[in-house]
């Protein structure tokens, strides 16, 4: 009988301690404050006490968060459907814009692509990464291919 109320004290005091702290101190600090209090418990009887009382520190809990899709992204619809073999020249080109590290300094290379022939058909490079980088790429475009689509 004295051990189940002894046991009851402790639970509440854990109980007490926990809640006074934001409900954010997991066993390591329980611990720690109940020892400055007086009171000794090993960590594994205070996680006992806590999944008895159902205590879960904020912290240790796992928080989902839905990610809403960005204002300027927009679904994009998979015109290629991974078939590279268009067979006809500049029909299809792709872009892509990538940096490389010059000289310690960060410089970005746009290039267009050809899928056909893997053939380049116009890139730029900067210091920035901006439109005008892009458009830079685009006007390199020989004329010819000028009515080709741009993935």
């Amino acid at each position: 009988m004295v051990q189940y109320q002894q046991n009851e004290t402790l639970s509440d005091k854990v109980s007490e301690v926990f809640d006074l702290n934001y409900r954010v101190y997991g066993t390591r600090r329980l611990q720690a404050e109940l020892k400055r209090q007086g009171i000794t418990l090993s960590r594994r009887r205070i996680g006992r006490i806590m999944k008895e009382k159902g205590l879960v520190s904020k912290y240790t809990c796992k928080k989902y968060r839905i990610y809403a899709e960005k204002s300027n992204e927009s679904i994009v619809s998979n015109a290629l459907d991974r078939e590279f073999e268009v067979g006809q020249k500049r029909k299809v080109l792709v872009t892509d814009l990538t940096y490389v590290r010059v000289k310690q300094r960060w410089n970005y290379l746009c290039i267009i692509v050809d899928i056909s022939n893997r053939e380049i058909v116009g890139r730029s490079t900067g210091r920035n990464k901006t439109a005008e980088l892009v458009m830079q790429a685009i006007s390199q475009i020989p004329m010819d291919c000028t009515s080709s689509n741009l993935i």
